[in-house]
């Protein structure tokens, strides 16, 4: 059987790099043909064939025991069973032994895992119902329902717990009686739900220290054109019953195989959801996606590399869609199943790039094109991993820099650096300081930054880093990073001189005349500070180099000392001096005079009127306004509009106000003036009387003699004028002038004739404001 399979199995490429290294220990490949019922083995070193097995109907997954001795495949064709091989060397390269034995189960098996002690296996089938494989006795044992009708199984290295990954992630307990129990509560392959959201588990693996990686396709009904398909990886801790974080693929995942030392995990993506404004659908995926699993959790991007499996053309069932994904023990090489091209292709670790494909062939005990599908090799744990490509590329500063200065000459050294072909990462690389040619020339490792401080030598200078690989030591690299540390440039900063009135901006911009290297000095290459003043009304924008006066600075010359100091190189400065000669604006105040009646008003509309500023007439936005003094209360002045106003009541006669009016931008320069008001008395007229009366009684001759009289152009009252006898001609002493009332009585029988009654009237506000009249009285006896 041998020779013939030798003769029907050929390669399309030999194989070449990493993957044809011998391991230590020959490795064998074990790939199901479930196009014609067997399990193909070759030697995994350089692929020579080695041995055809018949199994079951329509194998699938193949899984080994962890030490190797044993291969179980899966048949999910009816009768439903699992092969069980002895892929010991004796069995397998020679016909000694009895080649498989065959265990019936109740539902087609979907994935089958195996403890590590040996004993028992356990097997998915479509029911959603995990089966119990006693080994002992090759027969089946307890079963318990998980739900799903699809996804994959792994046991924990320790044989205590069994991962189901059948939409959602099931952790079983396994008993020493091999019976199984649910461990918590089963979970979705996701670190926190999402509202429309559906993420399900469609395999799993578990490395060497227990840690589960559960790849999982997401089914998204919230998008920006509603459903939405994509998936990644997730991560469960060591023993843990959730996630512990994800990594996106932006594809649908199948199956999944994790590298012996656990630092790359890869993925055969078998679906990609593509959205057009033309329509949506499913399309068949032709890559493997590797993953770093160092990076996973961290801000590090996670995904190492993608591995393109190519097409035969553009339609959906010309792409080379991968199925199985197994990696070499040494982490060197990763084969991948295309079943509908008959092909199995080698990945290449150190680039992610396809080495090399080969077919199995059609023999008379395989008639049919062959559909290899699951795919495992033998395991290994004390092959060394093949330490990857690592790749630090030499940089150079893309400019010249300062000297006297902290400046970056190159962000990230890792940049442009590389480990397997993939970005070279804090994650998967450490990074370290080797050399420089100046004590200036510093590397950040945390950052991967190279900067040069204010000790850097003028001159070419470099600095030589190392970096490694995180998970193998002493795979390193060196390069070197060059640059050119400049002089500093010339700095001038030129003295400025102004002149201005307070409360202005005498120099628009002090750096307008100074220079760097020769050119203009500006914001784009100094920073401007002010180090001194020499009066506090003077002041520097640093934001755009302007000197300011403030209204209150005094006049004469104030200085200003500001630095530039180049952007470039912080400690490259020179210092100026602005100097600015603070003058007065001519302000004069005018005397002004008025007149106003004792009754009040507005005998000066604004003082301002006459007054100057500058030669030009003042204005209350030029100038305050103060009223300083004045000789009445009732005579004042409105600051807000300059008038001069005369109460009512104010006395008669000449009335002054002081006044001062200072320049608003500087209060400190003013002038004074006087306002000279003239309250003129008001006019007050007694009115002569003429009565005729009885001697013969008492009686009242006239009942007031104010009735006729005026004052400021009303009527004299006894409340507004001051009523006085002067004289009575002849007296009689029966004939009285009543004062409180203004009436002139006859106070009882007396002597007839004419009389002549004087009488003055005085007006209250201004007694010495008098007018007199007689009262012409006839007694006529009767």
């Amino acid at each position: 059987m041998q020779q013939s399979f030798t003769a029907v199995l050929f390669l399309a490429a030999l194989f070449v790099g990493l993957g044809s290294t011998e391991a230590a220990a020959q490795t064998h490949t074990f790939v199901s043909d479930t196009a014609n019922n067997r399990v193909v083995v070759f030697n995994t070193g350089d692929s020579t064939a080695v041995k055809s097995i018949a199994v079951g109907t329509a194998p699938t997954q193949v899984v080994l025991s962890q030490d190797g001795a044993k291969a179980f495949v899966t048949n999910s064709g009816a009768p439903f069973s699992i092969s069980v091989i002895d892929t010991s060397e004796a069995c397998i390269t020679t016909n000694a032994c009895n080649d498989t034995i065959t265990i019936p189960v109740a539902a087609s098996p979907q994935s089958v895992a195996v403890r590590s002690q040996g004993d028992s296996a356990f097997v998915l089938t479509d029911a959603g119902v995990v089966q119990v494989i006693d080994l002992g006795t090759n027969m089946p044992g307890d079963s318990i329902f998980v739900g799903g009708s699809d996804g994959g199984l792994a046991v924990t290295p320790n044989g205590s717990f069994l991962y189901v990954a059948s939409g959602d992630v099931t952790v079983l307990q396994i008993s020493d009686t091999k019976t199984l129990s649910v461990v918590g509560t089963p979970f979705a392959p996701e670190v926190s739900p999402e509202l429309d959201v559906f993420n399900f588990a469609v395999s799993v693996a578990i490395a060497r220290d227990g840690t589960v990686y559960v790849p999982f396709n997401t089914y998204s009904y919230n998008g920006l054109f509603g459903f939405n398909a994509s998936g990644g990886i997730a991560r469960i801790k060591p023993g843990g019953t959730s996630v512990s974080d994800v990594v996106q693929l932006f594809s649908l995942p199948g199956s999944i195989a994790v590298s012996g030392d656990g630092r790359l995990v890869d993925a055969a993506i078998n679906y990609m959801w593509f959205q057009t404004g033309y329509g949506a659908a499913f399309f068949p995926g032709r890559t493997v996606a590797a993953v770093e699993t160092a990076a996973m959790g961290t801000a590090a991007n996670p995904l190492f590399g993608w591995t393109d499996l190519g097409a035969d053309g553009i339609l959906w069932n010309q792409q080379h869609t991968p199925s199985g994904v197994a990696i070499t023990p040494d982490g060197a090489s990763v084969y991948v199943t295309i079943p509908g091209f008959n092909t199995i292709a080698r990945i290449d670790t150190a680039d992610n790039l396809v080495k090399e494909t080969f077919q199995l062939g059609v023999t008379p005990d395989a008639p049919n094109t062959a559909r290899p599908n699951g795919i495992a090799i033998t395991p290994n744990p004390s092959a060394a991993p093949t330490p990857l490509t690592i790749d630090a590329v030499d940089d150079a500063s893309t400019s010249p820099l300062p000297a006297l200065a902290a400046r970056p000459a190159v962000a990230n050294v890792l940049g442009n650096d590389t480990l397997g072909g993939a970005p070279a990462v804090p994650a998967n690389v450490t990074l370290s300081f080797v050399s420089a040619t100046s004590a200036g020339v510093m590397l950040d490792s945390g950052k991967g930054a190279v900067w040069t401080n204010g000790d850097a030598q003028v001159g070419p200078q470099s600095l030589v880093y190392k970096i490694c690989e995180t998970a193998n030591p002493e795979n390193c690299d060196t390069a070197t990073v060059t640059l050119n540390v400049r002089a500093p440039y010339v700095i001038d900063a030129v003295d400025d001189h102004a002149t201005s009135f307070a409360g202005t901006t005498p120099l628009s911009n002090v750096a307008a005349n100074d220079t760097l290297n020769g050119g203009v000095a500006g914001p784009s290459n100094v920073t401007l500070t002010l180090l001194s003043v020499s009066d506090a009304g003077i002041g520097l924008n640093a934001a755009d180099g302007s000197v300011f006066v403030t209204a209150v600075a005094s006049v004469g010359d104030h200085s200003l000392v500001y630095q530039i100091c180049e952007i470039e190189s912080s400690s490259n400065c020179d210092n100026g001096t602005a100097t600015v000669t603070v003058i007065p604006h001519a302000v004069r105040a005018v005397n002004d005079s008025g007149t106003s009646p004792r009754t009040g008003g507005t005998p000066i509309a604004n003082v301002l009127a006459n007054d100057t500023f500058d030669g030009s007439p003042a204005t209350l936005g030029q100038v305050t306004l103060k009223l300083l003094s004045s000789s009445n209360p009732g005579v004042t002045l409105n600051a807000a509009t300059g008038a001069v106003s005369v109460a009512s009541g104010t006395p008669a006669g000449v009335q002054t106000l002081q006044y001062r009016i200072c320049e608003a931008a500087s209060q400190s320069n003013c002038s004074d003036a006087s306002v000279s008001i003239t309250v003129n008395a008001n006019v007050i007229l007694a009115v002569a009387d003429r009565a005729r009366a009885s001697n013969k009684t008492a009686n009242t001759a006239i009942a007031s003699v104010l009735a006729n009289d005026m004052l400021a152009g009303g009527p004299a009252t006894t409340s507004n004028v001051q009523l006085s006898l002067v004289s009575l001609t002849p007296a009689n002493r029966d004939i009285q002038l009543n004062l409180s009332t203004g009436a002139v009585d006859v106070l009882r029988r007396t002597s007839g004739g004419t009389f002549s009654l004087v009488y003055q009237i005085c007006e209250v506000g201004s007694p010495t404001n008098c007018s007199q009249a007689t009262v012409t009285l006839d007694l006529s006896g009767k």
